[in-house]
């Protein structure tokens, strides 16, 4: 793949013709080749025009040169001005082919292969027919921002298209089609009997290279009985196409039109391993994508595209380390046993997450409401409309228990995008896997092609939206995302990140602050078998030590496991403590607390206590050193 270098033709008289008109292309000599005949112009990487390519301006005005200076060739003085001239401006950046002229959509030159169109830059255009009918648009794709030589692009046109590589690496500056009219229909029928149901779209139209039909289009179907965008399940052959849930009149004297329109969507993408991962739509720059916006128009978009190393994906850490030939599923451990999982309704949709139930509001099948009388997300399993004072938890016609519903600290959130860190084991128990390792797999796992969703849903990976990234040591989930079954030494360095309802705005969570202390033992009390060690609350609601209602601290991985134990011979031992949550003793939570540690042995060490504080910290540390027992005997 070669690098788009930024070095576009744009002065036009670095351009070409008088040679090459109504030559064959291959036998062209110049930059622009121009076929009167047929009324098609292609350019060339010859000469002057490299894969850079030119941009639309200096393209336009060559042609204007041509048209008005054209005395080249044997006996062909004068050839062009007896056409119809090819192209009519509005702005710099946005231009018409008209007179039925159009770019050679065929021929393909240079290093890159690379068409007409994608050696136009700078500059979107549309095809206007001699009848007046618009049959192609086109926008100019522009990236802004810093990529590598070997960096490659791509976009998506629709959801359910696949992706499509930029035709050059590096920085981006290309034409995508994302309008094509069939032109003109002379038949459209539906073979599901009486033009009702699912089944397959007939149709035949004079424009030939309009036929261009592929799964995952969005085509738009006009017609006497219903209007409506609907996607291309299939192509079964070059006039007949499938789309399901479609009513369409068989009557060909209706005059049915079918257009391809991808002006309401487009996201662009790079994703290099070993580098930050980027994407930008057409929302992101501000097009109008609404149900009543005109979304893209014939003219160039910029789109903020960057990516830097990304400090969280080790150099020495290949993707063949993560799949036998550096493709596919993951195939090595510990990666495979990371698995992604999208949440979906009965109609295939990602649950969508509501907020708090409200009476009398109609619902439809997917939606995921919150009853805060039992603190529980329900979705709903039929469309229909509550009544005045709904009870989630009492209606089970209407609403089921969400099995995306996640405890983070003391209350529920819905998710939709569950990561289970640890296929190993169960969602709430402590995996093998740390953050690292989870997001290594994931990350590879977005570069992918293969369908990543263990749902019976599709996501392919290359075009999943992002779902993590790291900022600083803590692990950040894109909306929506939860993370099973992580490794219980990272419950401090993990933000999930709820789902925009009612609000409008997704906020972020976290899991209660789980403290660490560590407590040092001295070479006494290592030595002593029978040592033993106590970790008290200073004062824990007026619960002192030294008295009898002295409080042991319960250890925040199991609430009912005091701090204590024997020594066996260990230099220390760490243990967790809920700083955010723990109230022994009506102790208020998230406060600092003070302790009292004690050891005590029998023939080695003496009694000790030492005093500490425990810090919102995972470096606390309290070290008990006894001395010498020499008095003590059995």
């Amino acid at each position: 793949m070669a690098q788009y270098t930024q070095l576009p033709v744009t002065d036009p008289d670095d351009l070409g013709f008088a040679s090459s008109v109504d030559v064959a292309f291959g036998s062209a000599t110049d930059e622009v080749v121009i076929d009167t005949t047929n009324r098609i112009i292609a350019l060339k990487v010859t000469g002057n025009l490299t894969k850079d390519g030119v941009t639309i301006k200096a393209f336009y005005s060559k042609l204007k040169d041509a048209w008005q200076s054209d005395t080249g060739g044997p006996g062909s003085s004068n050839r062009l001005v007896k056409f119809p001239f090819p192209m009519n401006p509005i702005t710099d950046e946005q231009f018409e082919m008209v007179d039925g002229w159009t770019l050679d959509k065929t021929n393909t030159s240079g290093a890159a292969t690379q068409k007409t169109e994608e050696l136009l830059r700078t500059g979107g255009w549309q095809v206007i027919r001699e009848d007046n009918v618009e049959v192609e648009k086109w926008i100019s794709v522009i990236s802004l921002g810093t990529l590598g030589a070997t960096d490659q692009v791509y976009y998506q046109q629709a959801d359910s298209k696949d992706p499509i590589d930029i035709v050059l690496t590096d920085v981006v500056n290309q034409g995508v089609q994302v309008y094509a009219a069939t032109g003109s229909v002379t038949d459209v029928g539906f073979d599901a009997g009486n033009g009702t149901g699912t089944g397959n779209i007939i149709y035949s139209t004079g424009d030939t290279d309009l036929n261009v039909f592929q799964s995952g289009d969005q085509i738009v179907v006009d017609s006497s009985i219903n209007d409506g965008t609907y996607t291309v399940n299939s192509v079964i052959d070059a006039n007949t196409i499938d789309v399901t849930e479609l009513v369409i009149d068989e009557n060909p004297g209706n005059a049915t039109t079918i257009t391809v329109d991808y002006r309401k969507y487009f996201k662009i993408f790079v994703r290099e391993w070993q580098k930050t991962y980027a994407a930008s739509t057409f929302e992101d720059i501000g097009v109008d994508t609404s149900t009543t916006g005109p979304g893209a128009v014939f003219q160039a978009y910029r789109f903020p595209l960057t990516n830097a190393t990304d400090p969280d994906v080790p150099v020495t850490l290949n993707e063949t380390d993560i799949s036998t030939g550096g493709t596919g599923l993951p195939d090595q451990d510990p990666y495979q046993n990371v698995t992604l999982t999208f949440l979906r309704d009965a109609n295939g949709n990602l649950f969508n997450i509501i907020g708090d139930v409200a009476g009398t509001t109609a619902y439809e099948i997917g939606d995921v409401v919150y009853y805060p009388t039992d603190d529980n997300w329900y979705n709903v399993v039929g469309n229909f409309t509550s009544v005045a004072s709904p009870d989630p938890s009492a209606d089970g016609a209407n609403f089921t228990l969400y099995t995306g519903q996640r405890l983070v600290g003391s209350a529920n959130y819905a998710f939709n995008k569950i990561i289970d860190g640890d296929t190993n084991v169960g969602a709430t128990v402590s995996g093998e896997n740390r953050l690292s390792t989870i997001y290594h797999s994931v990350q590879y796992q977005l570069r992918q092609t293969d369908d990543i969703d263990l749902s019976s849903g599709v996501s392919a990976g290359k075009t999943t939206d992002a779902l993590l990234n790291f900022v600083g040591p803590t692990l950040v989930t894109t909306e929506g995302v939860y993370i099973d079954s992580f490794n219980s030494a990272d419950n401090n360095d993990i933000t999930l990140t709820t789902i925009a309802n009612g609000t409008g705005l997704a906020s972020t969570v976290s899991f209660p602050f789980k403290a660490q202390i560590t407590i040092n033992f001295g070479q006494n009390l290592q030595d002593d078998g029978n040592a033993k060690y106590y970790l008290f609350f200073a004062n824990a609601g007026g619960n002192l030590f030294g008295t009898s209602n002295a409080i042991i601290v319960q250890d925040a991985e199991d609430p009912v496991a005091n701090i204590a134990g024997d020594v066996s011979g260990s230099g220390s031992v760490s243990r967790s403590f809920d700083y955010t949550n723990n109230t022994q003793g009506n102790r208020t939570g998230g406060t600092d607390a003070n302790v009292v540690g004690v050891a005590i042995g029998l023939v080695n060490s003496q009694y000790v206590k030492a005093e500490g504080v425990i810090q919102e910290s995972v470096t606390n540390s309290l070290s008990l050193s006894s001395a010498l027992e020499r008095n003590y005997t059995i």
